[in-house]
């Protein structure tokens, strides 16, 4: 460096040390600060929603720059120190709910703000915080690839929001917003999801709620809301089971009532319902001819309203499903 001092070496060290720090990171970016309250405010400074900070283990500033900023502080309650998904996902949902965080905004992002090391000696799980923040503040639709599908499937997350829901508490539904969800029947090729954009796929999704179905009713009457439930779910998990025994027999051959045609089945996130995916059939011309035509064959109610094209249908985890043909969802054949 004496010669940097003296003026013989032009070098510009700054503009080497930051492409080599993005090179280390796999950032396309990286910027070198005086400090770490620099990096905190210029970062901050450029988030344009609110900002969420552990309620411990953290930098002092994390809190004062956000005031200083007059940014929307969210305080997340912490396992000493350590992020925990589930008050995470409460913080979200409740700023949601106040319209303080709106994940629909793309101009008006929110941001989480920790340390890897919680009071410097506890590692906080960047990986599973990662994920979390990455599927609920990312709304774009994308190609569902399976590495994607998988993720989804064994989300720690997934299988968090959907306990919630299945408790069916008042506000349980608002938790599935923060779902991972799938367009079956469409693509659309990066373009807003709308029925003018959609692609056909050459899938369509069966929705089925046994908590809309008369029986559900009749036992709310006559057991309770509680008991009903309990019917409910147990009928969805029972159906889900059966139908996947009927597919399975329709891929050995030895299937003897109509055309199935199904590649995934899996109880839905609220527990009272079932998804049945099944493979468009040429003899019909609509989504609703199509559900109409296997729901015959099933011997089943369903939600006749979900017959769009850019209809979402909401995830469950893995332990959910019952059937799943990856070759024909993925076409690895």
């Amino acid at each position: 460096m004496s010669k940097v001092a003296i003026g013989e070496d032009n070098k510009d060290y700054y503009d080497l040390a930051e492409e080599k720090l993005a090179n280390a990171t796999n950032h396309q970016y990286a910027k070198l600060v005086n400090s770490g309250n620099a990096a905190i405010l210029s970062t901050m400074n450029s988030i344009d929603g609110a900002i969420l900070i552990p309620d411990q283990g953290a930098w002092n500033g994390f809190k004062q720059i956000a005031n200083f900023l007059n940014k929307d502080l969210i305080t997340v309650k912490t396992n000493q120190g350590l992020i925990d998904l589930n008050n995470l996902n409460e913080s979200v949902i409740s700023s949601s709910d106040d319209s303080i965080i709106d994940l629909n905004d793309e101009n008006n992002k929110s941001a989480l703000f920790l340390t890897s090391f919680a009071a410097y000696t506890a590692e906080q799980d960047l990986k599973a915080i990662c994920d979390y923040v990455t599927r609920a503040m990312d709304n774009q639709p994308k190609p569902l690839t399976r590495e994607l599908f998988d993720s989804f499937l064994n989300g720690s997350d997934v299988a968090m929001n959907c306990d919630t829901i299945r408790q069916h508490k008042p506000n349980a539904e608002s938790y599935k917003r923060f779902l991972p969800a799938v367009t079956w029947q469409s693509f659309f090729e990066g373009k807003l999801r709308n029925d003018a954009n959609a692609h056909p796929t050459g899938f369509y999704c069966l929705d089925v709620d046994t908590h809309h179905e008369e029986e559900f009713k009749r036992r709310v009457k006559h057991e309770g809301i509680a008991e009903a439930y309990k019917w409910a779910e147990a009928e969805a998990v029972e159906r889900a089971h059966r139908w996947a025994g009927m597919q399975r027999e329709e891929d050995a051959g030895v299937w003897k009532g109509g055309y199935l045609g199904i590649v995934a089945i899996h109880v839905s996130p609220s527990g009272t319902g079932v998804h049945v995916v099944a493979c468009w059939d040429g003899g019909y011309k609509t989504i609703a001819e199509n559900q109409a035509r296997l729901a015959s064959v099933l011997k089943t109610s369903y939600d006749e309203v979900c017959k769009d094209w850019a209809r979402i249908f909401f995830l469950a985890p893995r332990k959910d499903w019952t059937y799943l043909d990856y070759d024909s969802i993925f076409n690895e054949e």
